[in-house]
């Protein structure tokens, strides 16, 4: 009897953690970091509208999803408006609303400042245990051993 109660309890114990690691998975921070240079001008319209279906999909398909959304719009080294940032947020009005303001501009040579978008990814106020990026961009990060580019930087 005592060992059937002790298996039952670490049987219980192991459904408790189970569902803890469930309900942990259900938290998610979602961050779209995104090239915002001119080469994507001919894109960021159609990179505007896969956000928003992705993040209508996510919340559709999962009910009981706690959703975090930030982007990192990112440009190059020299260039004037070098970072959009909209930190986590639960509203999606807020959410859509700033991604329908970014704009394609800037960047000098092909690579970009994709290590600098990154790294203010990175600053960002993570929180949930499940933590998702999609990094959209047309052109690789600076530094000569990535690429075959002309690199300014």
């Amino acid at each position: 009897a005592l060992e059937y109660e002790l298996k039952r309890a670490n049987k219980e114990k192991q459904i408790r953690s189970v569902v803890r690691m469930v309900g942990a998975s259900e938290m998610v921070d979602l961050c779209f970091i995104i090239d915002c240079t001119s080469s994507m001008h001919p894109y960021i319209a159609q990179v505007k509208t896969s956000i928003q279906k992705i993040v209508n999909n996510i919340r559709n398909t999962n009910r009981n999803l706690q959703l975090r959304l930030a982007v990192v719009a990112y440009r190059d080294i020299a260039d004037t408006k070098r970072f959009e940032v909209l930190d986590f947020t639960t509203a999606v009005p807020t959410f859509e609303s700033f991604v329908s303001r970014l704009a394609a501009i800037g960047g000098a040579d092909t690579p970009e400042d994709m290590a600098g978008g990154i790294q203010k990814a990175n600053g960002l106020s993570w929180k949930y245990p499940t933590r998702s990026v999609f990094l959209i961009a047309d052109a690789p990060c600076h530094g000569r051993q990535y690429h075959f580019f002309d690199d300014s930087y």
